[in-house]
């Protein structure tokens, strides 16, 4: 996820690296529990580079999923997911807009495509795409 978000500033030369779990469990409920860090470098000029650090923390979770033809849907109402973001330009800490964070996958429009194929399974939402493998 963090290389994607890199990514996604690729004509700014930006890097991006990831620490921790999002754990997804599949039953009666889907839940899917966030405990990960995304760090992201972008080198803005003069020197100076910009830092961003997300820390994502919580579980949602939905009783009410679905899968059917390669998609999953359904809705998630039960969102305590946390996003506490830091930015720092040449070590110094500038304020940062923190988008609140909806943990949950949106299942309402039924854009989260999966697919399957042993032990693994790749969920491939319209910004980011998960590739799991079986705990």
């Amino acid at each position: 996820m963090a290389k994607q978000a890199a990514a996604m500033m690729a004509q700014m030369d930006a890097k991006g690296a990831g620490t921790g779990t999002i754990t997804l469990s599949f039953g009666d409920k889907m839940t899917i529990k966030y405990n990960a860090n995304i760090a992201i470098s972008v080198p803005m000029g003069s020197g100076l580079t910009m830092k961003v650090d997300s820390k994502y923390t919580g579980t949602a979770t939905s009783s009410d999923w679905t899968s059917k033809g390669g998609k999953i849907a359904g809705t998630m109402p039960t969102d305590d997911v946390k996003a506490d973001m830091k930015a720092t330009v040449g070590g110094k800490t500038v304020p940062m807009t923190t988008i609140p964070f909806k943990g949950a996958m949106d299942l309402r429009q039924g854009a989260l495509a999966y697919t399957c194929s042993g032990s693994s399974a790749t969920l491939a939402a319209p910004t980011v795409t998960w590739h799991l493998t079986k705990a």
